[in-house]
């Protein structure tokens, strides 16, 4: 039950970030709206500040409890909203966490504490992969290159991570500038592990236009000239 001398909202519009980099610093934007009776001061001992929450998302585990803030800019009364800068590290250690921003009456309460419900986002920090359906995605790997070795030093890559190598082959040409990652039907999640580890890609579904590399491979990717952007982890 939420106290009425506190109620409110946040809206991100999608601004926090679903991937992030252990440690990395980050920026989200959110609008906090005061639908309660208080006048939210911003320069106060007992200002309201945004706050942040990080939860294990598997377990809920709280990991940091009282993280970054940001600062109102300005006072916000019944009605009004607010537009916040938040500048977020995220934790050292991967995992799949849930951020949660949270409202905090500085010295007196958090919000979340008045029934207020903070607004939640999934993050993933590091590669987070799911071993149960990468281990069972089977990968055959062409250069489009032209690069003598590359297909080795992909596949080492791929297997790295547990994927499953069919095969490695010279493609038709080596006019690919882009990666292009192909998924037979109904692998689109094998495909979507695969993309985790990737940073250069074009993603599509098998269709006719690329019979000249069809595999019963799960996935089929054909190398391009930014194949060294995808091996760097």
């Amino acid at each position: 039950r939420v106290n009425l001398e506190y109620a409110a909202t946040y809206n991100d519009k999608g601004t926090t970030p679903k991937e992030v980099a252990p440690g990395e610093q980050f920026i989200a934007y959110v609008t906090v709206t005061n639908n309660g009776f208080m006048t939210w001061e911003n320069d106060t001992r007992d200002r309201v500040n945004l706050g942040v929450h990080w939860y294990n998302r598997d377990t809920r585990e709280v990991i940091i409890f009282d993280g970054d803030s940001g600062e109102l800019p300005n006072y916000v009364g019944r009605g009004e909203s607010a537009l916040v800068k938040m500048i977020i590290t995220a934790p050292e250690k991967p995992g799949r966490y849930i951020i949660a921003f949270d409202l905090v009456h500085e010295n007196v309460t958090w919000f979340s504490h008045q029934g207020v419900i903070p607004l939640e986002a999934d993050i993933n920090v590091g590669i987070i992969l799911d071993k149960s359906i990468v281990k069972k995605t089977s990968v055959m790997i062409y250069n489009g290159a032209g690069v003598k070795g590359a297909a080795a030093q992909f596949q080492e890559y791929l297997e790295k991570y547990g994927f499953k190598i069919s095969g490695i082959k010279n493609a038709k040409s080596y006019n690919f500038d882009e990666t292009i990652v192909i998924y037979n039907s109904g692998k689109y999640v094998n495909a979507e592990q695969l993309a985790l580890i990737l940073n250069s890609y074009r993603m599509e579904q098998y269709t006719s236009k690329w019979k000249d590399y069809y595999s019963s491979a799960n996935v089929i990717v054909i190398m391009g000239k930014d194949y060294k952007e995808n091996i760097k982890w």
